[in-house]
């Protein structure tokens, strides 16, 4: 191949990149890159930290208690069905027929308590998971809309705040990693702050008192055994 053909190829070439980008020839001007600089505005908010707040609030957080003690609720006859058994096998010899009876009705009562307990646990897991999904849309909504009346064309969501890792396994440390996809970006434009005044949230939530949200209470005794005789 001569030196003439391989200056035209790569000149071809170079024409098809050019082309690619918009590039229209002598006296054009591409439009693409110009139009995209005059019309995005790109906006940032940290929509984890929003969330959370909101999920905190008074109201979510009641819920949740009223939730969890409707499922504990559910759980307490059975919690007492259990420690009456245990009541009534304490003073019994194990090798007694009534014993015996006694330990198999706990065993049954046991493992019906188990499930119960699973169930409550899931449906508090459901109802908290619901709380989230909706505490989110409702976020989104808000950051959307203050976005487009302040004339911006993006909004991305990422943490802010100091680079930290809370997290102490690597699973979490990833997911805050993966949580911050704008590393750098201009503070005025990020609506943070703005939103959270905006839906009452600016306040960090006071200490929770409330019950933890786990249906682990009441707890099922331990099988009756000689060691509850006297």
């Amino acid at each position: 191949m001569t030196k003439l053909e391989r200056a035209s190829i790569f000149t071809g070439i170079a024409v098809a990149i050019s082309l690619s980008l918009g590039w229209r020839g002598i006296g054009e001007v591409a439009s693409a890159a110009p139009a995209m600089r005059d019309t995005a505005r790109i906006a940032t908010i940290d929509v984890l930290t929003v969330v959370e707040r909101l999920v905190s609030s008074e109201k979510y957080a009641k819920d949740r208690d009223a939730n969890t003690t409707e499922q504990n609720s559910k759980l307490q006859p059975i919690a007492e069905a259990l420690q009456k058994i245990r009541d009534d096998a304490k003073d019994l010899k194990e090798e007694s027929e009534k014993f015996k009876q006694l330990q198999a009705d706990y065993g049954r009562k046991n493992q019906e308590f188990q499930q119960a307990q699973q169930s409550a646990a899931q449906q508090v897991d459901q109802f908290n998971t619901a709380q989230i999904t909706e505490a989110y849309r409702l976020v989104c909504e808000a950051a959307e809309k203050m976005a487009t009346e302040s004339g911006y064309s993006h909004l991305f969501s990422s943490k802010s705040g100091p680079f930290t890792i809370k997290s102490s396994n690597v699973a979490g440390a990833v997911q805050e990693i993966l949580a911050r996809p704008i590393i750098k970006g201009i503070a005025a434009d990020d609506l943070t702050e703005r939103l959270l005044k905006d839906m009452k949230l600016d306040a960090p939530p006071a200490p929770a008192v409330a019950k933890p949200i786990d249906p682990a209470a009441p707890t099922a005794p331990t099988t009756p055994a000689a060691s509850d005789k006297k």
